[in-house]
């Protein structure tokens, strides 16, 4: 066996060396056996270069030298699809807007920026709103465009945890398109073999903690001490001293959905989890692509205890994921500012300018079933509309405030008509109320008798085959009496 191997590694662009690393592989090589290393510093590559990555070992002593050295080219596509959006400012008070991609493909990662070189996004998704509104209204996206870590970033973004022998533990994650979890900073209290496991639960019991799955990947790995006192005991010593390891995970998951990663500890390795959260750290990641959700932790004397888990996150700190797709150039979208939403009123009947997305309201109340373009007054009171547009904003109207007073709001739509039309009225107290309508010559074409009405009246009445001309509705409500003209063309 041996121990200590010299390990080194070259990323090389043309005529220039962006990275040059030479260390020492920390754990042992059986005889005959192999190892995998991970080089701790991550390295972004540029879309649309070309890098030579050299590979090689130094041993002294080495009876074939011969083969201590690998070369292999990496070409990194810039990137070929080309996507649409539209962005609108919903709200400058309250700083808000809404996004939309026109996504074709669903196994594309939609992200928004707020400048053409920001690594980090503002949001994700192919419809999203974020409160960040840029100076010159400006956003960028980018499909797949995705840089960094997910989780946190070392251990110590918690203040406790511990170091524990780990036999089928899981940790929750979502994903909304296909992903491989590529890396993951790990915290070793003792090395050995770990097994990692993505899955689907089969079945599960909240009290117990016994599940079944169905497996996607798995990948068992050789994980060396982190830690400066490597110990097989159980311990609640968050150390400073262990600043951890990235290690190599590969574990592809292809299909969207809610999924687990389980974690079994083949031959004694301790790793290290954090707990005694104070504030509920989940959900972390990336909206719209990965996010870590939750754990199988669980409170054996209170199963009914649904938020115990976020005590607790588990082993998986700076984790990196990976896309199938390559990121394209990233599209400036200009945001631009939706028409206010205007309520008018014909009659008893309330308009909207917007022919979609409307939700009527009465005194700050939904009215259940009104998200039509129009909507019927149905008493005295502040009426407003609601629209969410599609783009996601949610645009809010002028507020209506209906006060009929002695006047009943007596309608009649459309006039001029063509001999049919609407009568409408509201009567806030209850009366008799009867009408008709005569032509010119006092003669009768339609009558209505209503007895001990209250409330919103709304009929639609037919004087048949009638000639142009101006006709009379005539109505009685209690001892109150009115006249309307109507035009008939």
């Amino acid at each position: 066996m041996q121990v200590n191997v010299p390990v080194s590694l070259k990323v090389i662009s043309g005529n220039t060396i962006l990275a040059d690393i030479n260390t020492v592989y920390p754990d042992t090589v059986s005889a005959q056996g192999s190892a995998i290393y991970t080089f701790q510093a991550a390295y972004k590559a540029t879309a649309g270069k070309t890098y030579i990555i050299q590979a090689g070992t130094a041993l002294p002593g080495d009876q074939n030298p011969a083969n201590d050295k690998i070369s292999d080219t990496l070409a990194v596509s810039a990137g070929s699809e080309t996507i649409t959006g539209e962005a609108e400012i919903c709200s400058t008070s309250t700083p808000l807007a809404g996004l939309k991609a026109n996504l074709t493909d669903s196994t594309d990662a939609v992200l928004w920026f707020d400048s053409p070189a920001a690594t980090t996004p503002i949001a994700s998704g192919h419809q999203a709103t974020t409160t960040d509104i840029p100076s010159n209204k400006t956003y960028y996206l980018g499909l797949n465009d995705i840089s960094g870590s997910v989780g946190p970033k070392t251990k110590n973004e918690f203040l406790n945890g511990g170091y524990n022998y780990f036999q089928g533990n899981f940790i929750k994650f979502h994903n909304d398109v296909p992903i491989t979890i590529a890396t993951t900073r790990l915290y070793v209290g003792a090395g050995g073999k770990v097994d990692f496991i993505v899955a689907d639960l089969a079945s599960y019991d909240s009290c117990t903690g016994a599940f079944s799955y169905f497996p996607i990947a798995n990948n068992t790995i050789d994980v060396y001490p982190t830690t400066t006192t490597p110990s097989r005991l159980a311990s609640s010593v968050n150390s400073p001293n262990d600043t951890g390891a990235v290690f190599l995970l590969n574990l592809p998951v292809p299909t969207p959905g809610n999924h687990v990663l389980i974690v079994v500890a083949e031959d004694s390795a301790f790793l290290y989890r954090s707990n005694n959260i104070a504030k509920n750290p989940y959900p972390l990641g990336i909206p719209g692509v990965f996010t870590i959700t939750g754990n199988s932790a669980i409170d054996v004397s209170n199963c009914k205890d649904t938020t115990f888990y976020q005590k607790y996150y588990y082993f998986l700190y700076d984790t990196r994921i990976t896309l199938t797709k390559c990121a394209s150039p990233r599209v400036p979208i200009v945001a631009t500012t939706p028409a206010p939403v205007v309520i008018s009123r014909a009659g008893n009947l309330l308009s909207s300018n917007y022919a979609s997305g409307n939700q009527w309201y009465y005194h700050d109340t939904l009215i259940v079933g009104a998200t039509g373009q129009t909507d019927t007054l149905h008493a005295p009171g502040n009426y407003k509309d609601v629209v969410t547009d599609s783009v996601g904003c949610s645009l809010v109207s002028n507020e209506y405030i209906y006060t009929p007073g002695n006047d009943i709001g007596l309608a009649v739509t459309p006039n001029p008509n063509n001999g049919v039309f609407t009568v409408q009225f509201y009567l806030a107290t209850m009366a008799n109320v009867n009408y008709r309508i005569i032509n010119i010559n006092g003669q009768l074409l339609y009558q209505s008798n209503n007895s001990n009405f209250q409330g919103a009246y709304s009929k639609t009445i037919g004087l048949g085959a009638v000639s142009a001309g101006m006709y009379i509705l005539q109505l009685e409500a209690g001892s109150k009496k009115y006249v309307q003209k109507i035009m008939v063309y």
